[in-house]
């Protein structure tokens, strides 16, 4: 016995020892208690004391910690993990909690001082650039009370392309006695890295006003963006909290950085809040009754603005950022070496409860979707009161030397960033986290999630081509960091630039690079290259400037698409060699479509060779610009439009924001018909375009056509869920050019309205809709997609867009332009997009021409075999 408690005596203080190097801290009293007490009496005692320590609900890890739920490889392998997290005991050691201390705030001028990160913000405003075509901001800064705010800075933010630092924010003016303030930027005063929304990186914006004791203002310019009012109040409310590790203890040293922080439309909170409450997503409820979102637009990396300051948890592990006006949401990235980097909503106001969000169940789940797709992926961001304190789990550092594989010398300053992280589910890339090396190619990469399954990439910043990999992060004890070297290949570099042919301006987008396999029979797995260490669209700066580092003997495809890519917004058209390089493109990554693309370049490096020069020179001669109109004369706005870009497929991404409209990329040699559906007016019509025309276009939309009927089998009994569709008969293949005679139908796949409805499209292709109504919980705002084990297809978030059949076999269609010629077919739906005659079942009718505003019957239909496809 006495060999037994050295034994463990030694144990304990080993494992106290080894957290408290981890940045946790335990009373002596709780570890006595912990020695002294009987195998498996407190577990669940502890588990209610840690909880009710949180002011609001544990997100779900911290919860499955807790309560010893929690299952990866590396937990699944120590029984007892849980006891070492919560630094209570080990191997067979009874625990018994001890009540944290009750959370107090600090005074108000006990806050740790916020700091910034990156470099501070100008104070002097920056002069438009002489000479420099532009945009010129003004507006004017008032307080809560109405009255004018002399002296308050403005900012202008440009939207970001999310591929680099965010550079410092510079002040562009300061409001006058009235509290008016104008500025104009200029083409050399936009960032390289700024993104470009609508080809305008002066567009899409934040203008911010702070002035001094006073708080943040923000609002999002457009085009259409006037005289801006922003209103800096008097009443700032600082956003407090307390992190607190698994045992309630304190964390010290925790870097609090605002992400973003959203306000409503017109100050009603409320709406969020019963969001919130009826169990959406946090992030989906700020989207959509939030809308006054100031943020960076990168959806994966999330980034900080230079503006907003940050702070770091005091000795009590307290927090405060100053600023910021009641019934905010304000969105915090938790991170320290010690705990799992997290991103947290906060409400700004008074401390207080928050709701509890109502939870799908799988009872509620009656199309299992949530448990098979939602659930595998991340737990939803977690919401707390202003006064909270937030559970950090514990998280997993990563350790290393980077070095050139062929010198054997360290790699500085290259990018170290997360790539996988364990529990993420589906989604590979999330690339959130990252550190540098240093001189002497050492990093060091905290905040990861505890379980087994994360993956880094490196990608060298420097002058030598080395190429980016993917390493698994290796297993490791608890609380130990993972060790992980790192060697980079030798690669050549592709020097890229783009240029637009007329004006010999660079042009700003995203390249990919496609390898194919060296195998592309292989077994599944041989994959190429690409799809792993490079992103499949790396960003072009607006210099039109970029130097990729290339395989080596390995001929390869650079494809170029212009900011914002192919979209009604587009400049410029589809390369016109895209229909030829579909199939190889989809050898090299399966997936992707050539019509993505601008412009394609073949490259063959050899190792050891000089830079590849690859030049894409965009030509945007090839336009043709109209205008849409009703029977009034009058224009129309917010048509959905097909071909306007190829038509190489007919289905629109968005409507149009305005009456004008531009067909890119056609000729005489092949003329393009061009269709417009108008939904809230019911009109619709078309056009042929030759390319050769002269002046712009105008095209008068006349009412739109529908047509009625009902499905039948042979048996003449009623077909129920079928998923209609249009297509060109005889059959084409995709990248062949179109009838310009045959009808398309326009429906908005994209852009949709979102619904808590669940669609599930069976074996046979047909389709049944559940609606969960306020049980769409974490559902709500998400459009996913899953392949069941007996063949079916389940989809969630928008309505399905096309057409179907309901239990008596009856179908409507309408939006039908008229003059043009129609043949309905019945689609297998489990496949959206189908290329070939074997994903449709049959014709439901052909060949049928419709008058204006004509409502077609066409009377009980079986469908009819489809013909051959085009040779």
């Amino acid at each position: 016995m006495a060999t037994l408690k050295s034994q463990l005596e030694r144990g304990r203080k080993k494992l106290a020892d080894a957290i408290t190097a981890r940045g946790y801290t335990f009373g002596t009293a709780l570890l006595a208690t912990a020695a002294a007490t009987t195998t498996g009496s407190s577990v669940p005692k502890l588990n209610d004391t840690i909880l009710a320590a949180v002011a609001g609900s544990p997100t779900d890890t911290v919860a499955a910690l807790i309560k010893g739920e929690a299952v990866n490889g590396m937990l699944r392998k120590a029984k007892y993990a849980l006891l070492a997290l919560l630094g209570l005991g080990a191997v067979g050691l009874g625990v018994v909690a001890q009540q944290p201390p009750e959370p107090q705030p600090p005074a108000a001028d006990a806050a740790p001082a916020a700091d910034r990160p990156g470099a501070a913000p100008a104070e002097e405003p920056v002069k438009p650039a002489a000479g420099v075509p532009g945009r010129t901001f003004a507006g004017k800064v008032l307080g809560a009370d109405g009255k004018p705010v002399p002296g308050a800075k403005i900012y202008y933010c440009f939207p970001d392309r999310g591929t680099a630092e965010i550079p410092a924010v510079p002040a562009r003016a300061t409001t006058n006695p009235d509290g008016r303030f104008t500025f104009t930027l200029g083409e050399r005063d936009v960032p390289n890295t700024a993104a470009a929304v609508g080809n305008d990186p002066l567009r899409g914006g934040f203008l911010v006003a702070k002035a001094e004791g006073r708080t943040w203002a923000w609002e999002q310019v457009h085009a259409d963006t006037g005289d801006v009012v922003l209103t800096c109040a008097g009443d700032t409310v600082p956003v407090r909290g307390r992190i607190i590790d698994l045992q309630g203890q304190p964390i010290a040293g925790v870097r609090v950085t605002p992400l973003g922080v959203a306000a409503p439309a017109k100050g009603d909170f409320s709406a969020f809040m019963k969001a919130f409450e009826r169990g959406e997503t946090v992030g989906g409820a700020v989207r959509r009754h939030l809308p006054n979102f100031w943020h960076d637009y990168s959806a994966i990396q999330r980034r900080p603005s230079p503006l907003l300051p940050a702070a770091t948890t005091d000795a009590k592990g307290w927090f405060q950022l100053d600023g910021y006006a009641a019934e905010r949401v304000v969105e915090v990235r938790l991170e320290g070496d010690a705990i799992e980097t997290q991103d947290v909503y906060f409400v700004t106001g008074k401390p207080g409860p928050l709701p509890i969000p109502k939870r799908l169940t799988e009872a509620d789940d009656t199309a299992g979707f949530f448990r098979r797709e939602m659930a595998p992926q991340r737990e939803p961001k977690v919401l707390k009161a202003n006064g909270d304190s937030y559970v950090a789990a514990p998280g997993l550092v990563v350790t290393g030397v980077v070095r050139d594989a062929v010198s054997g010398k360290p790699v500085p300053a290259a990018v170290v960033e997360t790539y996988r992280l364990a529990g993420q589910g589906r989604f590979l890339q999330n690339t959130i986290y990252r550190t540098t090396t240093d001189a002497e190619g050492r990093y060091r990469l905290g905040g990861l999630p505890l379980a087994h399954g994360s993956a880094i990439r490196v990608r060298n910043t420097g002058d030598v081509p080395l190429l980016p990999v993917v390493k698994d992060i290796p297993e490791t004890k608890l609380f130990v960091p993972a060790g992980l070297d790192i060697a980079l290949a030798r690669g050549v570099w592709a020097e890229i630039t783009t240029t637009d042919r007329a004006t010999g301006k660079p042009v700003a987008g995203d390249v990919s690079y496609f390898v194919a396999p060296e195998n592309p029979n292989g077994p599944k797995g041989n994959r190429s290259p690409t799809e792993t260490g490079y992103d499949r669209q790396v960003n072009v700066p607006n210099d039109g400037r970029l130097r990729l580092a290339v395989i080596p003997d390995r001929p390869a495809v650079l494809a170029f698409s212009a900011a914002p890519g192919l979209t009604p917004l587009s400049r410029y058209a589809m390369a016109a060699d895209a229909v030829k390089r579909q199939e190889s493109l989809r050898g090299a990554s399966p997936g992707w479509a050539a019509q993505n693309y601008n412009a394609f370049a073949d490259i063959d490096p050899k190792a050891g060779s000089d830079p590849i020069p690859v030049r894409f020179t965009l030509d945007s001669s090839r336009r043709v610009e109209g205008k849409l109109i009703g029977p009034d004369g009058k224009p129309v706005s917010g048509a959905l439009a097909s071909g306007l870009l190829h038509d190489w497929y007919t289905e629109p991404l968005m409507p149009l924001r305005g009456a004008e409209f531009a067909v890119l990329g056609v000729g005489a040699e092949h003329p393009r018909l061009v269709c417009f559906s108008q939904s809230q007016s019911k009109l619709a019509g078309s056009v042929v375009v030759r390319g050769d025309e002269k002046g712009p276009l105008v095209v008068k939309l006349q009412p739109a056509a529908s047509v009625r009927g009902r499905l039948v089998d042979d048996a003449g009994q009623p077909v129920k869920g079928a998923r209609l569709g249009v297509v060109e008969l005889p059959l084409a293949r995709a990248g062949e050019y179109h009838s310009t005679e045959t009808g398309v139908l326009l429906r908005n796949r994209i852009g949709g309205p979102l619904s808590n409805g669940v669609t599930t499209i069976k074996k046979d292709g047909t389709v049944a809709t559940t609606d969960l109504g306020a049980n769409a919980g974490a559902m709500a705002n998400t459009w996913m997609s899953t392949v069941n084990p007996d063949g079916s297809v389940t989809t969630t978030g928008r309505r399905d867009p096309d057409p179907a059949t309901d239990d008596d076999g009856r179908f409507t269609v309408a939006g039908l332009v008229p003059g043009l010629k129609y043949h309905l077919v019945w689609k297998d739906a489990r496949r959206p997009r189908p290329p070939a005659s074997d994903d449709w079942k049959g014709i439901v009718f052909r060949d049928v021409v419709f008058k204006p505003g004509e409502d077609k019957d066409v009377g009980e239909v079986k469908s009819q075999p489809l013909p051959a496809e085009k040779k």
